[in-house]
C-alpha cells in the first residue's frame, strides 16, 4: 500500500512538474515573442511619410527612385500591418485559452502553429520589401541599405561582428535611427 502511495504521489510531482514547465514555457514565448514583435515592427511603426523621408535621405533616392520605393512601400506597410493584427488577435485568443478552467491543449498547439505561419508571412513580406530596394538601389546605396536594415535588426547592437567589419560607429556618424524618428514627434 505505501509503495503505491509513493508511485501514486511521484506521478503526481512529475505531472505538476510537466505543467508548470510547460507554462514558463509558454510565458517566456510569449516575452520573447513581444520582444521581437517591437523591434521587427520599428520600421513598420515610423509614419509613412517618415520612413519615405528616412530611406531617401539615407539612401539619397532620386525621384525616379522615390517614386517607387513608394509604391511598394505602401504595399509592405498594408501586407504587415495586417499581419501583425492577425499575430495580436491570435496572441488574445491563446490567452483566453490558456486562462479557461478547461482549456484544449489541441486549440492551443493550433493558435502556436497559426502564430508561427504569420511570423513566417510578416518575414517573407519583409524580404520582399529588402529586395525591392535592393533592386532599386545603385551599388554605394545597397552598401548603405544593409547597414540600415542590419542595424534595425539589431538596434541595440547585440549582433557581434557587425557587417564586414563597418561597425556601429559608421552608422552613428552617418545615420539616425529610425526609432529616434518617433521619439522627436512626441
Amino acid at each position: 500500500m505505501t509503495v503505491r502511495m509513493s508511485k501514486t504521489r511521484l506521478l503526481i510531482w512529475i505531472i505538476l512538474f510537466l505543467l508548470l514547465t510547460n507554462v514558463a514555457t509558454i510565458i517566456s514565448g510569449f516575452t520573447y515573442s513581444a520582444r521581437r514583435d517591437k523591434n521587427v515592427s520599428e520600421l513598420t511603426s515610423i509614419p509613412f511619410n517618415h520612413r519615405v523621408m528616412f530611406f531617401e535621405q539615407q539612401l539619397m533616392l532620386n525621384n525616379e527612385q522615390k517614386e517607387d520605393f513608394m509604391e511598394f512601400n505602401r504595399e509592405f506597410n498594408q501586407s504587415a500591418r495586417r499581419i501583425t493584427n492577425r499575430i495580436e488577435n491570435f496572441r488574445y485568443r491563446m490567452i483566453d485559452e490558456l486562462a479557461a478552467d478547461n482549456y484544449d491543449q489541441s486549440r492551443l498547439n493550433s493558435i502556436c502553429r497559426e502564430i508561427g505561419d504569420l511570423h513566417y508571412q510578416l518575414k517573407q513580406t519583409t524580404t520582399d520589401y529588402y529586395l525591392k530596394m535592393k533592386r532599386l538601389c545603385n551599388e554605394d546605396q545597397k552598401k548603405k541599405l544593409y547597414e540600415m536594415f542590419r542595424v534595425m535588426a539589431d538596434p541595440e547592437g547585440n549582433i557581434k561582428n557587425f557587417g564586414r567589419g563597418q561597425g556601429r560607429q559608421r552608422w552613428k556618424e552617418g545615420m539616425a535611427v529610425p526609432r529616434r524618428i518617433n521619439e522627436t514627434e512626441n
